[in-house]
């Protein structure tokens, strides 16, 4: 049994995947990057809630609510590459298109 299935039986299906999704960055570790970018004078999103960015700068991992709402970080799509190294989609195939209708 992994991690994520003994969160999932304590915690239900929404929790245990946002245990898992925390789990994931720290393994990749974007905490430590973001962390040392904010450190050395480089900010995040102008939308990026002042909480956060302090959490970062205290080297706090817990996750912030605002209500039922986690409160995450902010990035501009530029610092995926220069701060992570990853290559962003230039395109993309639908496999299906919805259109509601009431």
């Amino acid at each position: 049994m992994t991690g994520r299935d003994i969160a999932q039986q304590r915690l239900g299906d929404r929790e245990a995947y946002q245990v898992g999704i925390r789990q994931f960055r720290r393994a990749i570790g974007w905490f430590e990057v973001t962390r040392e970018r904010l450190e050395g004078g480089d900010s995040l999103h102008s939308t990026q809630d002042q909480r956060v960015t302090d959490s970062l700068q205290a080297s706090r991992r817990e996750p912030l609510w605002d209500g039922g709402r986690e409160v995450q970080t902010q990035v501009f799509p530029d610092q995926f590459t220069h701060w992570f190294s990853l290559n962003l989609a230039t395109g993309g195939q639908a496999a299906a298109l919805l259109f509601p209708r009431m």
